[in-house]
């Protein structure tokens, strides 16, 4: 009966063994061919749109057509202040949009502080993010360029019409549906 036992074992390490043979080899050569001919990311390109960058604990004061609150980082967790009321929300809405905020990058400079804002949608602006800080920053947020992918801002002070990607515009179309008084889609 021992026999019987010791056979499947018998027939199966060689298998085995070859098998891990072959996993070694493998991870042998991605390790000395594939991973060195990987490129690095590459850099972000542009200016960033900050720079100066967020204060540790930042104070965001946001407008978004006809909502108006701020976010804040506390001890705590992030925190949406609307009309005096205090309300915490999800660690991952107010970190995305801060982080958004610290790599927004310009991707084109499209007009001088002298240009027609209402041409880019900035006169009157569709929304502003306000840093608190030294020195307090203003951004205003305008519309979007015909494909789309980007939309247009201005950082005051200073007042250049530049471009920056959507993604920036997503996160505070996402905050501002979580203030009281958003869309029934919103609330539901």
């Amino acid at each position: 009966m021992p026999e019987a036992a010791e056979r499947p074992l018998r027939v199966a390490a060689p298998r085995l063994l070859a098998l891990a043979l072959l996993v070694v080899a493998l991870g042998g050569v991605v390790l000395i061919d594939v991973l060195p001919r990987l490129e690095a990311p590459p850099e972000r390109e542009g200016r960033p749109l900050l720079p100066e960058g967020l204060p540790p604990e930042p104070h965001l004061g946001i407008q978004w057509r006809d909502k108006t609150f701020a976010i804040e980082q506390t001890r705590a967790g992030w925190v949406l202040v609307e009309g005096g009321t205090r309300s915490p929300i999800p660690e991952s809405r107010g970190a995305d949009f801060a982080r958004g905020l610290r790599e927004a990058r310009v991707l084109a400079r499209i007009a001088g502080p002298e240009a027609d804002r209402t041409e880019f949608g900035l006169a009157p602006p569709r929304g502003r993010v306000r840093v608190e800080g030294e020195p307090a920053v203003e951004i205003l947020l305008g519309a979007s360029n015909p494909p789309l992918t980007a939309f247009y801002v201005q950082v005051l002070p200073g007042g250049e019409v530049d471009l920056v990607g959507a993604a920036l515009r997503i996160e505070v179309e996402t905050l501002a549906a979580m203030a009281k008084g958003g869309s029934a889609k919103a609330s539901e």
